[in-house]
């Protein structure tokens, strides 16, 4: 699988756990409030808005708590600062990270290379009237996905329910943008793409009996 693209609509983007900006979609929805350079976002991740821990921490261990419940034993974690999580939810592949200001951003990533690109816009404007959290975004590399930012101070009550809602609907988007853009789910291309690496890593000769 490809590495994550930030999302694409108008400027480039920096990409899910690079840990060097924060995620435009974050601040787009109102959950990141971080403003200004690198370095004033790393001063602000040191705050220490309770008993001293840093707010980033904060988010972080309420993330790795939340992911759990829904990743269970395939959970996966490619980096712990921030830490970058991934899950697969029925067949959607679940992206979370934790921004500096401590938002936690999640992404649930849809459809693969639409056959029908001509038919994206309509179909995410049909779908997004139904969306009860998050919304739809065409990324860099032209897939599909739903994000979604909750903000530090919404996580103690919200985090656990948002992050149920959004992995729910995106086990339920990707099987309807499929079937009306075409391309290839999460769970699809995850499993092409072991198929792939088995085959390449252990070749099947043709042990048939020559004539």
């Amino acid at each position: 699988m490809r590495p994550t693209s930030r999302q694409e609509e108008s400027a480039s983007t920096v990409p899910l756990g690079e840990g060097v900006g924060c995620d435009a979609f974050a601040c787009e929805d109102g959950a990141c409030t971080h403003q200004g350079s690198a370095a004033e976002g790393e001063r602000a991740s040191e705050g220490t808005p309770s008993g001293g821990i840093p707010r980033t921490d904060i988010a972080a261990l309420r993330l790795k708590h939340v992911a759990r419940k829904y990743g269970g034993d395939d959970l996966m974690e490619l980096s712990d600062r921030p830490p970058v999580l991934l899950w697969l939810y029925g067949s959607a592949l679940i992206e979370a990270t934790v921004c500096r200001s401590g938002a936690v951003q999640l992404r649930a990533h849809l459809v693969f290379d639409p056959t029908q690109p001509a038919a994206v816009s309509d179909a995410i404007r049909r779908e997004e009237r139904h969306l009860s959290l998050g919304r739809l975004i065409v990324d860099s590399e032209g897939d599909l996905a739903l994000v979604h930012a909750v903000a530090l101070e919404r996580q103690a009550l919200k985090l656990d329910e948002e992050v149920a809602e959004i992995c729910r609907q995106a086990n339920r988007l990707d099987d309807l943008l499929r079937q009306r853009v075409g391309g290839t789910r999460s769970l699809d291309r995850l499993q092409s793409e072991c198929a792939a690496l088995f085959l390449s890593s252990f070749p099947i000769s043709d042990s048939s009996p020559k004539a």
